[in-house]
């Protein structure tokens, strides 16, 4: 667990940082546990929750969608898609 105030994205393999539009949470890709998985947590602090299960190394952090709804990933998503540049909302 982070210590109080760490920045979670600092970790090795931490990039593609992403702050929701109503400003409330980030979003961003580490490899942390090996693979490039997708995680989110408060802006304000606490702890980083894992938002993906993919293993595949080209999982990443899009962006976030229009209405905020959650980020976006691209990668292999789990819908069945073929397409390794397919959009996922997760």
């Amino acid at each position: 667990m982070a210590e109080p105030g760490a920045r979670p994205t600092t970790g090795p393999g931490s990039v593609n940082p992403c702050i929701s539009p109503d400003a409330a949470l980030l979003a961003w890709t580490s490899s942390r546990d090996g693979v490039p998985e997708v995680y989110v947590a408060p802006l304000d602090g606490g702890p980083p929750r894992r938002l993906t299960h993919f293993g595949h190394a080209r999982t990443r952090v899009a962006s976030w969608t229009p209405q905020g709804e959650g980020p976006a990933s691209r990668s292999l998503c789990p819908a069945g898609t073929n397409d390794p540049d397919a959009t996922c909302r997760l």
